[in-house]
């Protein structure tokens, strides 16, 4: 075999085995695509507390937002059943009392309608007072636990949004590696029979 020809060959072959060496060996696409495989299963435990607690508020915000629009009195009975007069009603009611009584007593009028009306007023809104009073603290706890029951809902719903935004992230770069580890095996391919035809043709003429 002549010079030229041995260098042919030499070049044919070297073509051949790396097209082999594409074709049957691991490729950097394949490595990366190992863990992008495994990108899933790896990154979802972060965020499935979150979303677990956020399918929990989603379910106790439709049932609160449902008795709010069809029943709101229940909800002011349920923050109100606790109300017991406080100590300081007891000392207004007496004051008050107290100084109708001698009003009335000084204008003779003392156990009349009109007393008795001005006594049963004066109680009424000294007890709406001390129930509002009472209530005001409870209507802020109320919103305090139902915001915090929101916050809960609207992380799961941002945990739920990264992590779909990261897998299908994911994906288009598991279909990248693909289309260039496909790519790359065609241009193995290519030079295998390249090789094959340089060996073929350098045997012929030898």
């Amino acid at each position: 075999m002549d010079p030229i020809s041995q260098m042919i060959l030499m070049q044919s072959m070297g073509s051949l085995g790396g097209g082999l060496s594409s074709m049957f060996g691991g490729s950097a696409q394949d490595e990366s695509m190992k863990y992008l495989n495994d990108f899933g299963t790896q990154i979802s435990p972060y965020y499935q507390n979150s979303m677990a607690a956020g399918n929990r508020a989603q379910g106790a915000l439709g049932n609160i937002y449902s008795k709010i629009m069809q029943d709101p009195a229940s909800i002011m009975r349920m923050l109100g059943e606790g109300y017991e007069e406080s100590p300081g009603y007891e000392w207004n009611y007496d004051q008050a009392m107290r100084a109708g009584n001698s009003a009335a007593a000084a204008g003779g009028m003392i156990g009349s309608p009109s007393h008795q009306l001005q006594a049963s007023t004066t109680a009424s809104g000294l007890a709406s007072q001390d129930y509002y009073r009472y209530l005001e603290p409870m209507l802020q706890m109320w919103g305090r636990g139902l915001s915090g029951i929101e916050g809960a809902y609207k992380t799961g719903v941002n945990s739920s949004d990264a992590l779909a935004s990261m897998l299908a992230g994911n994906m288009m770069n598991q279909a990248e590696l693909a289309g260039q580890g496909k790519a790359e095996k065609n241009s193995a391919m290519g030079g295998i029979l390249g090789g094959l035809g340089g060996a073929a043709t350098s045997l012929w003429n030898w």
